[in-house]
């Protein structure tokens, strides 16, 4: 193992903030992936249940990539976990995101549904 492009430091923060029982090495859809996840909101090391648990996610995801970017895993694998990440902590698609930034800036702007009032 080469250590990624960042030579562990992000697991090396992960095990400082998440605790050094939880490895964030696991791909998100695992069935180790979920005793830790599990296992993080148990321990709470934010303070807070969810708060904790989408940084332990972070972390599993940088390590992803980390891996990916370096050559030990694959882009796929990478990928996949991202899809799984959004899929997780993105209630909308990055459009309709979109649409509704815009659909702000013109309310605000004195108009309705995209037509100037």
């Amino acid at each position: 193992m080469s250590g990624g492009c960042w030579n562990y430091m992000n697991d090396s923060a992960a095990s400082e903030i998440l605790g050094y029982h939880i490895y964030v090495g696991y791909g998100l859809d695992s069935d180790k992936h979920e005793k830790n996840y599990k296992q993080v909101v148990r321990d709470n090391p934010l303070g807070d249940p969810e708060i904790s648990a989408l940084v332990y996610d972070v972390f599993c995801l940088l390590h992803s990539y980390d891996w990916a970017e370096s050559g030990d895993t694959d882009m796929d694998a990478y990928q996949k976990d991202v899809e799984i990440f959004k899929s997780r902590w993105f209630k909308k698609a990055r459009s309709d995101q979109r649409d509704d930034r815009y659909q702000h800036r013109e309310t605000q702007r004195g108009s309705v549904s995209g037509i100037r009032i």
